[in-house]
Formats: structure tokens, C-alpha cells, sequence
């Protein structure tokens, strides 16, 4: 099956319920993510026992992921047909399906995130505790990533800043938006118990969604040939939400300091206000991800660049080593957010008045920099061409990156500045590290 015909011309059903489904998709996707959120970090537990609230939110989640296994699977078959450019009943022809899925990158994909589903449906019931409950919601955001690894082609340029971009906005708008979603679904007690803590954790996914957004947006469009076009309006209308959403979540942190009755109620109706708003977001990015970027600058053909997504520099020198640079945006975003909570915790510590050695600071800074030497800078550049820097990539990253991590000693850190449980009961995040810790699942 010839799966690159070229003059294939879309289906109008297809392209629509592409739309409507992808829709369906995210929704259910991200209010499951979101009550998995709300069970393993934003409801009161018992010494890690899930308690009634978080056992009520169970009833919604497995609805919700049964959605989610459906529109999945229907948008393999979607997507084949939009690939042959034919009608919804030839993409069910079993040996395109077969070849598709078992062939195609694009196809296993969508396959393994449909299996990924069909397991968090399996395994909702066996939730009891909130470190299972954590171990579902990791599952869930890899389900709804898996595709986006197959969102943009090498030979575009800027392929990992395209790639790693989109999974951070993708996995951050999941927990903002998804926890959102969640607590619409709490009694007004259980809100104003979530909220504190989803709060803090709003604030750094809104930033991480606007920011990794418009790199996404940078990676992939020529805005100067491309301003006029349908697809930037709704980019640029899909960053202008954004932008309301977080002054409305800012609004929702002053609302959350009166604690007063008045207060709340405002908070309330803000919530419901933000909620309405992102369900517009979610629609518009559905409509991009079924839609194809104007052309931008064409490029000159490089082997390199169409396999690897970057072109061939020269020859390997001191001062190429150190200037070169491939951003990895789904690496610096990772590194950046341990970065900051570091920051956060020797924060923490000086408010309190107790020290932090700072070659301690000094090493895990030193950790962190070598890994985005080994990823994004020259090393990491030269690595994607030849063997001997591949492997010497390798080293840095398995035995010179992980001394000045362990020197820093982030686990230290966090046991001393993570919050403790609301109540005397509840193990809280600091409580639910060390049982991680000491469970057969840790190192």
C-alpha cells in the first residue's frame, strides 16, 4: 500500500470528524489526567490511602478513559484515510489498517498510545493508593504525548526545538487544564482543599504552556509569509487565550488569599469562567493539529537535515564545539524545571535560616550543564553525525553529568523543603517521596 501518493485531496466527513473527534479526544484525555492529578497530589489522603473524594472521582475517570480508548482508536482510522485521501468505510480495509499500524511511524504511534489507554482503563480499578494513583498519571501523559513525536518532519529544520516544544505544551497544558476540568468536579469543600496546591502548580504549567507555545509556533512557521494565513490567526488567537487564562488564574490566587466567603465565590465562578475558556483552546488546538502549516522558506535538500532534522556542520574544532547549538527543547525544559525547584528549595532554606553549602549549588549546576552539553550543545550536535562523539555524548551523560547531580544533592533538598501533609494523617509530597524511597521501586 502506497501510503505517499502525492494529489490526495481530503474527504470533507473525514477532515470534520477528525476535528470533532480529536476534540472528544483531548477532552477525555485531559479530564482524566486531570482527576488523576487531583487523586495523587490535590485531595486529602490517609497515610497514602485514597480517601471517599478521590474514590467518588474513580466513578468519572474510568467514563472518561473508556472515551478516550474509543476516539483513539477511531483516530487511527481517521488518520489513514486522511493520509490515502480516501472515505471513512476504504480506511477500514484491514490490510491498509495492518500496514499502517505496523509499518508506518505515524501509525505505531497512535497504536501504542491506544494500548497505553487500554491500560490505565484496566488498571483504574486497582487503584488504591496514591503512589499507584502517580503511576497511572504518568501512563496517561505518555498515551497522549505518543503522537506527538510524529508532529513534524526532520527536514523542516529546527526538529527537536519542534518536537520537544510541542510534548512540554502538550503535557503542561494537560495538568493545567486538566486539573482545572477536575476541580470542577469537586464539592465546594474539596475545592477550597485543592486549590492551595493546584494553584502553585497552575502557575508553572500556564508559563511553561505560553512559552513552549510560541517556540512551537517559532519552530514551525515564517510568520513574515505566513501572518495573513487561517492557520497563524488561530495560533495568535490560541496565544491571546492563553494570555486571559493566566490573568485569570492570577485573579484566582488573589480570590484564594481573603478565605472569606465572598472570596470563594468569586474563586468559583472564575474557575467555571477559565474552564469555558480552555475548552475554546483545546477546540482551536484540535483544529491545528488536523491542520498543515503554510509553507515557510523553502529549504535547500540536505541528506542530513531530512534524517536528523539539522545540517551537517563542519569539521569538528574547539570553537565549533563550544558555539554550535541544537536546542533539545524537551531536555532544557526538563532541565530547566529541576533547575528551578533547586533554586526554589535553597529559597526555601534561606527564608527558614538554615545554610546550603554552595558547592553544592555549584555541582548541581555543573550536572545540569554538562547534560545539556551532551544533548543540545557541540558535543550533542557532533554526537547526531559520528560514532566516537556519539559514545563520548554517552559518557558525560552516564558518568561525568551524574557525579555533579549527586553532589548536589537534590534528594537531600527535597526531603528538607517539601510540604508536609494538610492534616496529621495525610503523608503530603514530602511523605510520599520517602515511601517512594523506601518501596522496592527505588533505587
Amino acid at each position: 500500500m502506497n501510503f505517499l501518493s502525492g494529489n490526495l485531496t481530503v474527504d470533507p466527513l473525514v477532515g470534520a470528524l477528525g476535528t470533532l473527534n480529536k476534540s472528544i479526544l483531548f477532552f477525555s484525555a485531559l479530564s482524566l489526567i486531570g482527576i488523576l492529578l487531583a487523586i495523587s497530589f490535590l485531595l486529602i489522603e490517609k497515610d497514602g490511602a485514597l480517601q471517599e473524594s478521590a474514590i467518588k472521582l474513580k466513578g468519572f475517570a474510568r467514563a472518561l478513559a473508556g472515551i478516550w480508548l474509543v476516539t483513539s482508536a477511531f483516530q487511527i482510522v481517521l488518520t489513514l484515510a486522511n493520509i490515502l485521501g480516501t472515505s471513512l468505510g476504504q480506511a477500514f480495509d484491514s490490510t491498509s489498517f495492518w500496514s499502517f499500524i505496523s509499518q508506518v511511524d505515524l501509525g505505531k504511534f497512535l497504536a501504542a498510545q491506544t494500548i497505553l489507554v487500554a491500560i490505565v482503563l484496566a488498571g483504574l480499578n486497582y487503584i488504591r493508593t496514591v503512589l499507584s494513583s502517580a503511576v497511572f498519571l504518568i501512563i496517561s501523559l505518555l498515551a497522549l504525548i505518543a503522537p506527538v513525536f510524529q508532529s513534524h518532519s526532520p527536514s523542516g529544520g529546527s526538529h527537536s526545538l519542534a518536537i520537544g516544544s510541542l510534548v512540554i505544551h502538550v503535557v503542561a497544558l494537560a495538568l493545567w487544564v486538566g486539573g482545572i476540568l477536575a476541580i470542577c468536579l469537586l464539592n465546594n469543600q474539596d475545592r477550597k482543599t485543592a486549590l492551595p496546591r493546584f494553584s502553585v502548580l497552575a502557575l508553572w504549567a500556564a508559563i511553561a504552556v505560553l512559552i513552549s507555545g510560541v517556540a512551537n509556533a517559532w519552530a514551525r512557521l515564517d510568520f513574515s509569509a505566513a501572518w495573513s494565513s487561517r492557520y497563524a490567526q488561530i495560533v495568535i488567537a490560541k496565544a491571546i487565550l492563553t494570555i486571559l487564562l493566566i490573568f485569570l488564574g492570577y485573579r484566582n490566587r488573589s480570590a484564594l488569599k481573603t478565605r472569606n466567603d465572598e472570596g470563594w465565590k468569586l474563586l468559583f465562578r472564575l474557575i467555571f469562567i477559565e474552564a469555558t475558556l480552555m475548552c475554546v483552546v483545546v477546540v482551536l488546538g484540535s483544529w491545528l493539529s488536523n491542520s498543515t502549516p503554510p509553507a515557510g522558506k523553502e529549504i535547500a535538500f540536505s541528506p542530513a537535515l531530512s534524517i536528523v532534522g539539522y545540517a551537517t556542520p563542519g569539521a569538528p574544532n574547539l570553537t565549533r564545539m563550544f558555539t554550535l547549538y541544537n536546542a533539545d527543547a524537551l531536555i532544557i525544559g526538563i532541565l530547566v524545571v529541576l533547575v528551578a525547584l533547586y533554586i526554589k528549595g535553597v529559597s526555601i532554606l534561606k527564608k527558614r535560616g538554615d545554610a546550603w553549602p554552595v558547592g553544592r549549588t555549584i555541582a548541581f549546576a555543573c550536572g545540569v550543564a554538562l547534560i545539556d552539553f551532551a544533548t543540545s550543545g557541540g558535543l550533542g550536535v557532533y554526537a547526531l553525525f559520528s560514532f566516537e562523539y556519539h559514545m563520548l555524548a554517552h559518557m558525560v551523560l552516564g558518568m561525568l553529568a551524574p557525579i555533579g547531580l549527586v553532589l548536589g544533592a537534590p534528594i537531600t533538598l527535597a526531603l528538607r523543603t517539601l510540604p508536609q501533609g494538610r492534616t496529621p494523617e495525610e503523608r503530603g509530597v514530602r511523605g510520599t517521596l520517602i515511601a517512594f524511597l523506601h518501596s522496592r521501586y527505588s533505587i
